[in-house]
């Protein structure tokens, strides 16, 4: 067997031949949200302002399919524009009237910055460094340009195509009513709209009702204890030492120390979705651990983990797998073993 190295340079050259022809073939076809290439290419800050006697508007929807996805719990009457925005979901992308050029331009450099240190580090030893890889916090620091011609050419390729791309004549997906509603539901503390609990609907409830439940959920509920000061401070002084402790008996890495040891944190934030099919509609619980001082080192626990929870015997991947070791029990069940299942 003979084992030949391409040089990077082919490679890049390969992959720069490659995406001029996807992108030669996206130019030949049209676009989805009706834009047109121009020649122009932004200076940074700039604005493109949607003209609106060019504007097409595209809706969909029946307003009898709006009615059985939102549930209005509040005491606010919800207009029409406003029960047809929260009918396409919360996940709904509303098109910009203005494209915002500078902040285009600033996503492209972050796209570049992920690019190069990969070019720079491409002759390093992946299996070496993987587990420092994967716990190593984020560096601002951007190999300069120049190392790579092939690789400098397909940045530039890439950016060109993307600004070339920008028109004026965008298409956008809500009418000025819809958006109007929208400027009147975010600006409304009045009212909170959570995804509910089950299924895909919508709910609409009084910010007085919302927190109440969220209180009564707390008050009634044995996980939550109430406490007089904030303490995240002191947890996160906790997780420092943890991982300070751990490192220096050789337990976990230099990188994994420095990934979990934590400052600036916040408290958890507690949210909650309402269940409507049980009665009097209470919350289902979340609690919001982002930028929480434990949660890099839940991050890195979850991933140690994960291979063996996998191998226990009680451990159910999806319903397929369900399904599958369902057929795997004696039918019927003996006398005396019962089986539950808990939704």
């Amino acid at each position: 067997m003979v084992i030949m190295k391409l040089h990077p340079l082919f490679l890049y050259d390969v992959s720069l031949r490659l995406a001029n022809e996807h992108f030669d073939l996206l130019r030949m076809r049209s676009r989805p949200n009706g834009l047109e290439a121009t020649p122009l290419y932004p200076g940074e800050g700039d604005n493109t302002t949607i003209d609106d006697s060019t504007e097409d508007v595209v809706t969909g929807g029946s307003q009898q399919k709006q009615t059985e996805v939102i549930v209005n719990m509040s005491s606010r009457t919800l207009s029409r524009a406003q029960t047809s925005l929260l009918s396409k979901g919360l996940k709904f992308v509303p098109a910009r009237r203005t494209i915002d050029k500078g902040k285009l331009i600033a996503d492209l450099r972050t796209w570049e910055r992920r690019m190069r240190p990969r070019e720079y580090f491409r002759d390093r030893d992946r299996e070496e460094d993987a587990e420092r890889d994967e716990y190593r916090k984020e560096s601002s620091w951007t190999p300069n340009a120049g190392r790579d011609k092939w690789l400098d050419a397909y940045i530039k390729a890439v950016k060109d195509d993307i600004i070339s791309g920008l028109s004026k004549n965008v298409k956008v997906n809500l009418t000025r009513e819809e958006e109007q509603a929208m400027k009147e539901l975010l600006n409304d503390d009045d009212i909170v709209i959570r995804p509910a609990d089950k299924g895909s609907g919508i709910v609409v409830m009084d910010t007085h009702d919302y927190v109440t439940k969220l209180n009564d959920e707390m008050a009634n509920n044995t996980t939550y204890k109430q406490v007089a000061t904030d303490n995240t401070t002191t947890v996160q002084n906790k997780v420092n030492k943890i991982a300070t402790n751990l490192c220096s008996r050789g337990s976990i890495s230099t990188n994994v120390k420095g990934y979990i040891t934590t400052t600036g944190g916040t408290s958890g934030k507690l949210q909650g979705n309402p269940k409507l099919h049980k009665t009097g509609m209470p919350l289902r619980t979340i609690v919001n651990g982002r930028n929480h001082p434990t949660e890099k080192m839940a991050e890195v626990v979850e991933n140690e983990l994960r291979a063996h929870v996998k191998s226990l015997p009680s451990y159910i991947q999806d319903t397929t797998d369900f399904l599958s070791k369902l057929l795997s029990i004696q039918q019927p069940l003996p006398e005396g073993v019962y089986c539950s299942v808990w939704m």
